[in-house]
């Protein structure tokens, strides 16, 4: 009986390791880091996330998800990846009012969302250790010195309220109606911001609408862009190689997103729907973390449960 060289036994198992977890990467789970705060207070800067790539096709409203940007931009590489909160899936609509998501006119909860909010002081600096503390961002300050633009949740807004020398604390909400043209679908007859958006229908695969002058706004660069089907307008109208098209049958599902940093984030409200094919998996715990511009580990977010 012949017996394989202690060496090649190793050798063996350490492939078989390997296959193990390339498996493992390419089929169940993956690692990615988080390279921005507009998910914070969830995730942040510097996180290290894990991703469950197994389940991406059953994605549900609250779930954290990292996708491939359904846009191209200079700025972004082939291995750029972002990460958003699942506020909406196909055949849902969604709306924003005050700045709360609403998914089928049910209110989306996110504890950790942050918000803009305009702080006045007596002038008095506030202790740096109290910001940190509160997970509270300085994103500027006004000329008068006592002025202040925070990003923090509403807890944290509660708990800077009651500080010594913090004289008031407001949040900064677009009123509704204040058309916004860098948000979608960027257009004055759907006179949408940040805070107040909708509602929008999200397309589900196999459904049909009607290309009227409205859809043709909603979803003509959904159509074009991700269904690959091009049109040309006329008097509202669309025409595919000369022939009018006045309805259309989705072949993808849609979904849409929004960053938990809601002042803060390029998403859904901004680039539009998120195509099911671009969705790489969904969000499960931080394994590990470290401050990017110290280096320094952070331990005490590690091996912590998102949800």
């Amino acid at each position: 009986m012949k017996f394989l060289p202690k060496s090649h036994t190793v050798f063996r198992i350490l492939l078989g390791l390997l296959l193990v977890y390339l498996i493992f990467r390419i089929f169940v789970f993956d690692i990615f880091i988080i390279r921005s705060n507009s998910m914070a207070a969830t995730l942040a800067e510097g996180d290290y996330l894990l991703v469950n790539k197994f389940l991406w096709n059953k994605i549900r409203p609250g779930e954290i998800v990292i996708f491939e940007p359904p846009f191209s931009d200079s700025i972004f590489g082939p291995n750029d990846f972002f990460v958003k909160r699942c506020q909406g899936i196909p055949g849902d609509t969604v709306t924003i009012e005050g700045g709360i998501p609403y998914r089928n006119h049910i209110p989306m909860s996110c504890r950790e969302a942050k918000y803009n909010f305009t702080v006045i002081t007596d002038g008095k600096p506030i202790p740096p250790a109290l910001l940190s503390s509160l997970k509270i961002d300085e994103s500027g300050i006004f000329p008068d010195g006592k002025t202040f633009s925070f990003f923090m949740t509403e807890k944290s807004a509660d708990s800077l309220k009651i500080f010594p020398g913090i004289l008031s604390v407001d949040l900064n909400i677009e009123e509704k109606g204040a058309f916004d043209p860098g948000v979608y679908p960027n257009h004055s007859s759907f006179p949408w911001n940040l805070d107040n958006f909708g509602p929008l229908w999200i397309p589900e695969k196999g459904t049909t609408i009607t290309l009227d002058s409205q859809n043709l706004i909603l979803y003509g660069d959904v159509i074009r862009n991700y269904e690959n089907v091009d049109f040309e307008l006329k008097n509202d109208s669309a025409f595919h190689n000369g022939k009018w098209l006045d309805r259309f049958t989705f072949s993808e599902n849609y979904y849409f997103v929004i960053g938990d940093n809601r002042h803060f984030s390029s998403d859904s409200r901004v680039w539009g729907l998120l195509p099911e094919k671009n969705i790489k998996g969904s969000g499960t715990a931080i394994i590990f973390s470290r401050d990017p511009e110290s280096g320094a580990s952070r331990w005490e977010r590690a091996w912590k449960n998102i949800k």
